[in-house]
């Protein structure tokens, strides 16, 4: 059992979002304030499953220049949303490593409703599932290979509430610099991955620790290609260049592995629109 609360202010926010770029205000006094609390309950009947419940509250107030300049951030102009939410998730984990796994499974699935009828505020049930597979190919390949799906529902929604992709680990290579808003969408990644080195070296004159007295490094050379489809929200036309279309991206990566989970990806990709960049990461793409 685990609980949490917090508290922020803020006095820049993203405010609306424009092209599938991120609108921001900027001022002297608090734009946002948020509390934020709950209790989790986890459960994990073995080694590779685990189940998780929680109830969460939540209450946020703006200030009226941001309902002035989206009155949709809360619906209809309004200046402050509170809800209580139920959350439940499960995860079956079968990965060799969990911070840059090469062989195994993962699945997950993890489902929220945001408004009990406490308040009138919001009415929003969101589910969202996960399903990877890694494959040792040999000869220092690997294949891996990630699927998600997710929908949220009713169709209209308070800015504030929107998902999409962009945020957290639902990112498609190339389109990294944009939030792809959407109601529903489904994704798939794939990297095919060759070791270039693997080694370790000994610090233990420097650190006479035995957890620390080695460092070990290793590179993949990285071929990765994503895609998707993101169904956009009604009526939302200030972003539809990537939704309500099949887009694709991806590119050459090189990542580089050492220990405690420490993952760096530098990867130049390229979009649908033809748009191409240099990204750096400090996690596994899935």
């Amino acid at each position: 059992m685990s609980f949490y609360w917090d508290y922020a202010t803020n006095k820049n926010i993203s405010y609306r979002t424009i092209g599938h770029r991120q609108q921001f205000l900027d001022s002297e006094e608090v734009l946002r304030d948020r509390w934020r609390g709950g209790i989790s309950f986890g459960y994990r009947p073995n080694f590779y499953s685990s189940h998780s419940f929680g109830l969460h509250y939540s209450s946020t107030n703006i200030s009226d220049s941001v309902s002035e300049h989206n009155p949709n951030y809360f619906f209809d102009g309004n200046t402050a949303q509170s809800y209580v939410a139920l959350s439940y998730s499960f995860t079956w984990d079968f990965r060799d490593i969990v911070s840059y796994p090469l062989s195994g499974t993962y699945f997950r699935i993890k489902a929220d409703k945001i408004g009990l009828g406490i308040y009138d505020d919001v009415n929003i049930f969101i589910a969202n599932a996960r399903y990877s597979r890694y494959f040792d190919l040999g000869k220092k390949f690997y294949f891996g290979s990630s699927f998600t799906a997710h929908v949220s529902t009713p169709s209209e929604q308070p800015y504030y509430n929107y998902s999409g992709i962009g945020f957290g680990r639902d990112f498609l290579r190339g389109y990294e610099r944009y939030i792809i808003e959407g109601q529903y969408f489904a994704i798939n990644k794939n990297s095919l991955k060759r070791l270039l080195f693997s080694f370790e070296t000994d610090i233990s004159e420097v650190v006479n620790i035995k957890q620390f007295s080695k460092i070990p490094f290793s590179a993949y050379l990285t071929l990765n290609f994503d895609h998707g489809y993101i169904a956009n929200y009604p009526g939302y036309s200030e972003n539809n260049l990537f939704t309500d279309k099949y887009i694709y991206g991806g590119g050459l990566g090189i990542d580089i592995i050492s220990f405690y989970d420490f993952v760096m990806r530098w990867e130049y990709s390229m979009n649908i629109e033809g748009e191409h960049a240099l990204y750096f990461n400090l996690f596994a793409a899935f």
